[in-house]
């Protein structure tokens, strides 16, 4: 039998989830348990295991006056309140398995319909044969018809004295308000790192297995707040009877942190062969598609979050970029491929088109200079589609510049007349004006002008041959002459407002601007 199933809690205090926990203790010690209760949340997180440990308590001679107490109103116990059931009781282990019949479980998901839920009132009238108390879990309750509902409310106002109803759902939002009105609701949440990672120690004490603290963490932020995620995982690779975190990476394909800093860096370079490269190499490797494309949007999340100073760390590109990445990755609908990975692999060659990148930065280059466009092949640009610069010309352009004049224009002058640098540049190329606006003149001297940039990408593409030729022409008429400018890359300040041009405020145009 699989751990999950095994190492499942069978007693209250069992129960890994806190919050779950503290409040059925208050039910125990007050000695009521409510006739009717909702459990919520997602999935993995205790639920069916509550409502058994619930059955099994319920049942357990050791609580029977109690019971007759709450449920029968029997003679008042000297002690009021509920105490743990047997564990080693083969009548209650019959419960734990979901093999007993005074606990029943219905699947709300196969068994919807009025008519189902119409049995299920004739059924509930009969007292148990073995036991005090009936209890009825129904899983996936909100799957239920509206007609099922409706059926269900009048048994869920007035229950038999010798049931309990436990509605267990995952979408709490679709369980109509007359039958949440009705329940007791308790939410489970998603369990946390520490939780998660508590319920592995003990499960690893109970089989004498040695782990990697390490291994422990990892394997919890795999869980994404599943208990029963977290133990078949750790089932997976305990098979050599120690868990470490190099196990982890092989079996689980967990070591990806470096496909995503590489990812990020080709899609800002609107590299589509090294991106398909990538992912052909994520392929070969067998690394889960799921897990990686969750990876990449905590990756980019976490950006977002150390940009807003929210969360330590320093961010690996702007919060601009993250938010559009984030955005538009989101929305990516994983559909059956016979080629694992394609989805978000075409997502991300849609963006780099977007951006106007070819099969590689590299070979654009090198084919924009072999076989330079005809005048009649161009395309006249839009708003949403800047006019592209085409590098073989203008860095032509440059050259016969530094013959005529080397940086004998003014850089003071430059720089107090910056604003119309940019608006030349805006003329040309929208997006080049973007980065400009969003550095910071420092100051000239000796035909040298000196600018601060924020961001290493930023830095890269203004000193890219094309654009850096476009700016040099566009700053002569302003300095009376060729003007180098250097840029020295810098931290972004916490206080900073940097300026940006009005098409930056519409995510839809951004692609063009953030990834140039």
């Amino acid at each position: 039998m699989s751990w999950h199933r095994i190492y499942r809690p069978k007693t209250i205090q069992g129960l890994h989830l806190t919050s779950v926990r503290e409040i059925l203790l208050q039910f125990m010690e007050k000695g009521q348990i409510p006739q009717v209760l909702l459990f919520a949340g997602p999935k993995g997180t205790g639920k069916t295991s509550s409502a058994r440990i619930i059955g099994a308590m319920l049942n357990d001679p050791i609580n029977e006056k109690v019971v007759e107490h709450q449920f029968f109103k029997g003679s008042k116990p000297k002690i009021n309140k509920y105490k743990e059931p047997d564990c080693e009781s083969e009548y209650n282990n019959r419960i734990y398995r979901g093999q007993s019949f005074v606990v029943q479980e219905m699947d709300a998901a196969s068994n919807r319909g009025i008519d189902d839920i119409r049995e299920l009132k004739e059924r509930v009238m009969l007292p148990p044969q073995d036991g005090k108390i009936t209890v009825y879990i129904l899983d996936e309750a909100h799957m239920l018809t509206t007609a099922a509902f409706n059926a269900l409310l009048k048994l869920l106002e007035e229950p038999p004295a010798h049931t309990v109803f436990i509605l267990a759902t995952t979408e709490l939002h679709k369980i109509p308000e007359t039958i949440k009105s009705r329940c007791s609701i308790l939410h489970f949440q998603k369990a946390n790192h520490e939780e998660l990672k508590n319920a592995l120690v003990g499960v690893l004490e109970i089989e004498n297995i040695k782990y990697q603290d390490e291994a422990l963490d990892l394997i919890a932020q795999r869980a994404e707040g599943s208990f029963r995620d977290g133990v078949k995982l750790l089932e997976m690779v305990a098979t050599d009877g120690h868990v470490s975190l190099e196990t982890i990476e092989t079996i689980l394909s967990s070591s990806v942190n470096n496909y995503l800093a590489q990812l990020l860096t080709y899609i800002l370079d609107k590299d589509q062969k090294s991106t398909a490269e990538l992912f052909e190499e994520l392929r070969s490797k067998n690394i889960d598609e799921q897990f990686f494309f969750k990876s990449l949007l905590s990756y980019l999340h976490d950006c977002l979050l150390q940009n807003l100073g929210i969360k330590p760390g320093k961010p690996v590109t702007s919060q601009k970029i993250a938010h559009f990445l984030l955005k538009e990755l989101s929305n990516i609908e994983f559909i059956i491929s016979p080629i694992s990975h394609l989805p978000l692999e075409l997502k991300i060659l849609d963006l780099i088109n977007r951006a106007g990148g070819g099969s590689s930065n590299r070979e654009s280059s090198n084919n924009s200079d072999k076989n330079p466009p005809q005048p009649n092949q161009s395309k006249k640009p839009t708003d949403a589609q800047p006019k592209q610069i085409k590098k073989g010309t203008e860095v032509k352009k440059l050259k016969e510049l530094k013959k005529e004049s080397v940086h004998s224009g003014d850089s003071q002058k430059l720089i107090k007349n910056w604003s119309q640098l940019l608006a030349s540049v805006k003329q040309h190329n929208i997006t080049l004006e973007a980065l400009l606006r969003s550095a910071k003149p420092l100051g000239g001297v000796n035909g040298t002008a000196q600018v601060q940039v924020f961001y290493k990408f930023h830095k890269e593409q203004l000193e890219n041959p094309k654009f850096k030729a476009l700016i040099s022409e566009c700053a002569i008429p302003i300095a009376g002459g060729l003007v180098k400018i250097e840029y020295e890359l810098s931290e972004t300040p916490r206080n900073a407002d940097l300026q940006e041009s009005k098409q930056t405020n519409d995510l839809a145009t951004l692609a063009e601007e953030v990834l140039m």
